[in-house]
Order: structure tokens, then C-alpha cells, then sequence
């Protein structure tokens, strides 16, 4: 096991599961931590990065919380099950970072992060989505976020992740930043690298169920703009239904099983 025997500081693994053992056998090493980890105001005070955690899971959620708990320097205000109570909890509290869900309901996460940061300009986002999410996290980026986190990450790269966004600086796994390389390199290799970010959207929520009116709505466009989007989308993507947009939604992990639109 890593955190036992009498191996030298420096050999040891320094991951979140063997810290505290490894913090009482070797104080030097807290020190040291704290030092490189932590923030810190001109006159030595611990600046709190304050996060709101937006998660479907009730589960998941509570995981994260926990782990987030054991931190001094992060500090859980608020979860988060829709994306209204996200917009709601950011006008009312303060809140630095958001660790939101890619299938998060009420809108899509593109569409999600433009509304987020138009509340609050200063929000670091960080979206938690699947491994197999093709060019997806591009357009994330571009609508704003600062991080991109697979559900396979481990606790270690979220803590990471969370303290650098909270620097200004943006974090993506690295198995989704092989993903996006490979996917520049090999132009074409999936049929949703030729679609807007709005095309995206509304994709999305064609693929969830939604009607013209209500994606009008979320979108704030008109009905018929939407018709205009799902003609655009047909043609692209060489559907023919609303089913078969919903096929590759899934295929590409854009939404979960249980949000996809019955056949």
C-alpha cells in the first residue's frame, strides 16, 4: 500500500487518499503543501474559494461535497439540481467557481455557461461530462468555461482543476485534451465538428425532448428561428428525424440515456 512502510518523503505518492497519513509522518511536507496550494492575500490571510456544485445526482453531489469538505480552502455554499437554481443561487450568494454537469436540465451546458457569465462575468465554470464528448468541450471553451473535467477524473485533478480556474488559468483532463488533438488532427472525424454553437444547442435540446416553442423560449429566438436551426441540422448531419438527431446525440455524448427523446 502507498502510505505505508518507511519510504523516503520524496518517493511517496502525494494523492488525496494518503495525505493525511503522509501530512503526520512528515509535517514538512504540510508546510510544503500549503505553501504551493493555497492562496493567499498580501497579508498572509487564506483566501476561500467559494463553489456551488450543479449536479442531477443527488449522489454525485453528496461525493463531491465530501471531498471538498476536507479542504480549508474551498468552501462548499451551495448544490444545485437544474440550471434555475444555479441562476437563482449566483444572484443571491457569493460564488467563485461552479462544478456544473454537461446534462444538467433545464438548458444545454453552451447555452448554460453564456447565461451563467452573463449574470456574473467573474464566475470560473468548470464542466463535469463524459469521456466520449467529441468536439463538445471546444465549443464549452468558447462559450466560456475554464475547465473540463470527465466523471472519471480523479478527486486530485478536481482539486487541481478548481484551484487553477480560481487563478484565471483553465484546466482540461488529459484524456479529453488527447481527444480534442486527435480531433484536430484528423479533420472531419466527428459530424458534429461542422456545427455552430447555437446548432449545438438547439440540437441538444431537440434531443432532449423539447418543442419549438419551449426551445424558442430557453433560447431566446423565435419559433420559426428554430425550424430554421433543425432544417440546418438535418442537412449537416444527413438526418432525417428528430429520433436520428437524437441517435447521435447519444452516440456522442451530448445527453444522457435518460434524457433522450423516446423513439
Amino acid at each position: 500500500m502507498p502510505c505505508r512502510g518507511d519510504a523516503a518523503p520524496e518517493k511517496l505518492p502525494f494523492t488525496y487518499s494518503c495525505r493525511p497519513a503522509l501530512f503526520r509522518r512528515h509535517p514538512s511536507l504540510y508546510t510544503q503543501f500549503h505553501k504551493n496550494h493555497y492562496q493567499r492575500n498580501d497579508v498572509g490571510e487564506l483566501i476561500v474559494i467559494h463553489i456551488l456544485i450543479a449536479d442531477q445526482q443527488t449522489l454525485m453531489r453528496s461525493g463531491i461535497r465530501r471531498l471538498l469538505n476536507d479542504e480549508s480552502d474551498l468552501s462548499v455554499v451551495a448544490e444545485a439540481g437544474r440550471i434555475e437554481q444555479v441562476l437563482a443561487t449566483i444572484r443571491l450568494s457569493k460564488v467563485d467557481v461552479i462544478l456544473m454537469d454537461m446534462n444538467l436540465p433545464g438548458m444545454d451546458s453552451v447555452e448554460s455557461t453564456r447565461r451563467l457569465l452573463r449574470v456574473n462575468e467573474e464566475l470560473r465554470i468548470i464542466v463535469l461530462g463524459p469521456h466520449e464528448s467529441g468536439p463538445y468541450p471546444v465549443h464549452l471553451f468558447k462559450a466560456g468555461i475554464a475547465g473540463y473535467l470527465t466523471k472519471a477524473s480523479s478527486g486530485e485533478e478536481m482539486l487541481v482543476c478548481i484551484r487553477k480556474v480560481a487563478r484565471g488559468q483553465r484546466h482540461v483532463s488529459a484524456d479529453v485534451a488527447q481527444t480534442l488533438l486527435l480531433d484536430h488532427m484528423q479533420d472531419g472525424n466527428s459530424p458534429l465538428g461542422c456545427l455552430t454553437q447555437r446548432e449545438l444547442s438547439v440540437l441538444v435540446l431537440l434531443s432532449q425532448g423539447h418543442h419549438r416553442r419551449e426551445i424558442s423560449d430557453k433560447l431566446c429566438v423565435s419559433p420559426k428561428t428554430v425550424s430554421t436551426y433543425r432544417t440546418r441540422l438535418m442537412r449537416k448531419l444527413g438526418a432525417r428525424s428528430d429520433v436520428e438527431l437524437t441517435h447521435l446525440s447519444l452516440r456522442h455524448g451530448l445527453i444522457s440515456p435518460s434524457e433522450g427523446r423516446a423513439p
